[in-house]
């Protein structure tokens, strides 16, 4: 996770940023935490399912995605639904800086670092709008099929008005002044690799969606009751058991939630959940039995309290003897 990012005040007066602020504030939001996301890196690429931005903008994940589109529709980035991956198109630009001199010291780092970026449908793209300034050497292949949400393969720089443009060049040349003896690889980002993998869940029409750790460390606080690792191995069992009940890529996430909200709402499967079992884990029958059990005790309680017993069997002093009716002076 990177320490800090940096952002423009042209983000809110720029030509895409008023286009993303008549597409809602939703759609702001979701930009602004691409940019600070704590996912992302200073490439402006990288791995993030529509769920992370769910749980981290409080966005419903219907929400989150129609805003994800939205901001992709104003041409602010573009989002690889297969491979799960965002790219944000200017944030290279203003995270590392207009353009290097062969010579910087990032330049090798840059380079090692678009070779580590996950496999999606931008590679190409990203090595066109960024080797002149960056001094990119070898592009890479991505993805083949087309996403609707697939930016242009040009440069977005026709994005932002020429006076802007020119802001942040001066302003980028004030920081180069002022940061000159900083120019050394940056040493707090990591590299883009994705989380491991957990395990895998069976789609329709045969593909598998990977859960990898970052997900399970996600929904781990939201359902304290339920261990995700041995629900997702029974989420696995049942979809091998029900193939015709598999979910799409774009579904499977809201069958993940709903069977982990299931598993709390029934006491969990944590072992302390299963050494105290709840009324929701007992049979029809059981349940009845424990009712009537209340039932006969809540009356034994009042019975005592009748005859002038406390709730611990104790006299209650001035208590009315058995049988005894009250009368209205």
């Amino acid at each position: 996770m990177r320490d800090y990012a940096t952002v423009s005040p042209v983000f809110w007066t720029g030509k895409t940023g008023r286009r993303l602020k008549l597409a809602g504030p939703d759609a702001m939001l979701v930009a602004m935490y691409l940019v600070t996301s704590p996912h992302s890196n200073a490439m402006g690429m990288f791995y993030l399912p529509t769920l992370y931005i769910s749980h981290e903008t409080g966005l419903t994940l219907e929400g989150a995605s129609k805003a994800l589109a939205r901001a992709c529709e104003e041409g602010f980035c573009a989002y690889d639904d297969e491979a799960e991956v965002v790219w944000v198109f200017e944030m290279a630009r203003f995270q590392i800086g207009e353009a290097l001199s062969p010579k910087d010291n990032r330049v090798k780092w840059i380079n090692d670092e678009y070779h580590k970026l996950p496999k999606c449908l931008f590679l190409k793209d990203f090595f066109e709008k960024y080797a002149p300034a960056f001094h990119l050497k070898e592009a890479r292949e991505g993805s083949q099929n087309k996403s609707p949400s697939e930016g242009p393969s040009e440069p977005h720089r026709s994005q932002e008005q020429d006076q802007e443009q020119e802001q942040e060049k001066e302003e980028s040349s004030l920081r180069s002044d002022s940061c000159a003896e900083a120019a050394q690889p940056p040493t707090t980002l990591e590299p883009a690799e994705l989380p491991k993998l957990v395990g895998t869940l069976p789609l329709a029409g045969g593909s598998d969606f990977e859960v990898r750790q970052d997900l399970v460390d996600k929904l781990a606080p939201l359902y304290p009751a339920v261990e995700i690792v041995p629900a997702l191995r029974s989420m696995k069992s049942w979809l091998i058991g029900h193939p015709k009940k598999r979910k799409t890529k774009r579904g499977i996430m809201a069958f993940i939630t709903g069977w982990l909200d299931r598993d709390q709402n029934m006491g969990g499967n944590t072992p302390a959940a299963r050494a105290s079992p709840t009324q929701s884990n007992l049979t029809p029958r059981q349940q009845q039995t424990e009712m009537f059990k209340g039932m006969a005790q809540a009356i034994k309680r009042a019975e005592g309290v009748e005859n002038g017993e406390g709730y611990g069997g104790r006299r209650v002093e001035g208590a009315l003897p058995a049988g005894a009716a009250l009368s209205r002076s």
